[in-house]
């Protein structure tokens, strides 16, 4: 169905796009009701490849459903955990429900490395107390799958967004239903009941949005594009970094046992050979059992060999200092 949210003569719309614009339209204002007259919280999650419009269409159902996100866009689409947070107390400060955030770029934003976490625990802890503030929340990702299942599990609604060309998108909404009893995700496809009649909406044809908004999408979207390109080559950095010095030379480590074998002595036990204990070797240089056999294998065969040419030249000097005692005196032996 098209959805240009307007009747204009000027486009000369046949019937079925007029009807399709309503039907779009009663979608959203039910949307709105939801959350303005029903104090509920609306949670959903935009899936699609890259350039299917997912960004956009999101922004543009923020530009209808918000009276408030023309004005304040820059501060409701987020990419980061300070963003988000300044968005909710911002929105708390209006003491307006019904206003929309974006989390823009979910599936990166979102991950499971070190920096991101905390975003992770944040946004869930906050998706999940914030029923009280009337928002709704839109998350835009390759996948629904890349945004944590925490967050993942509260969704109401998803849309599969698609384009075959740069005049319009084409969006499947899907109602989302989570069993905690079943553990599983049932979906099923939205019914509006427009003028007594109940229709099954399956997919929106969404026209291109107005120049201006996106204009404005890509005014504020293509700085922080090219912000989290940087941060990437950052955080590939620092994991190179990190790897080197995680890595263990094992070579290296029995050298430094070697050194300071009588810190990992096992306890005295028959026989004149050293003997290192290989849980001391485990638990004070943190490494894995089958690492403290092998650093333990190696040092005490270092060890050992050293000890045994120790002894061997010890031997050898007692032994010439007996010789030296034990032989006759010459100029005795003249007189």
């Amino acid at each position: 169905m098209t959805m240009p949210f307007c009747v204009d003569n000027e486009l000369e719309q046949s019937h079925s796009d007029i009807y399709s614009n309503l039907l779009a339209l009663f979608y959203l204002r039910n949307i709105r009701e939801t959350v303005v007259s029903r104090n509920f919280t609306f949670l959903a999650h935009f899936q699609g490849r890259h350039r299917s419009s997912k960004s956009t269409t999101a922004f543009w159902f923020a530009w209808l459903l918000d009276p408030t996100f023309e004005k304040n866009y820059k501060k409701r689409v987020v990419t980061t955990p300070q963003q988000f947070m300044d968005a909710i107390k911002d929105i708390r400060k209006l003491n307006r429900k019904g206003c929309v955030i974006i989390v823009d770029e979910a599936a990166n934003t979102m991950g499971a490395a070190d920096y991101y976490e905390n975003f992770l625990k944040t946004i869930a802890k906050v998706t999940m107390m914030m029923g009280y503030t009337g928002v709704i929340v839109f998350y835009c990702s390759i996948y629904k799958s890349f945004v944590d299942s925490r967050i993942r599990r509260m969704f109401h609604t998803y849309y599969e967004c698609s384009r075959y060309g740069n005049d319009r998108s084409m969006v499947r909404p899907y109602i989302l239903r989570y069993s905690t009893i079943r553990k599983k995700e049932y979906v099923k496809h939205p019914v509006i009941n427009l003028i007594g009649e109940r229709v099954t909406l399956e997919q929106m044809t969404i026209t291109k949005p107005p120049k201006e908004i996106i204009a404005a999408y890509e005014e504020l979207a293509n700085p922080r594009k090219d912000d989290m390109l940087d941060g990437y080559d950052e955080d590939i950095k620092r994991g190179i970094i990190k790897e080197k010095k995680s890595k263990l030379d094992i070579d290296e480590l029995v050298k430094q046992v070697v050194l300071d074998y009588h810190d990992y002595e096992a306890q005295k036990t028959k026989g004149e050979k050293i003997k290192l204990s290989k849980f001391k070797l485990k638990y004070r240089c943190k490494i894995t059992g089958e690492q403290a056999d092998y650093v333990k294998d190696e040092a005490e065969k270092i060890l050992n060999q050293k000890k045994t040419e120790e002894q061997v030249v010890q031997e050898k000097v007692k032994a010439k200092q007996d010789d030296e005692v034990m032989r006759p005196d010459p100029n005795k032996i003249l007189r």
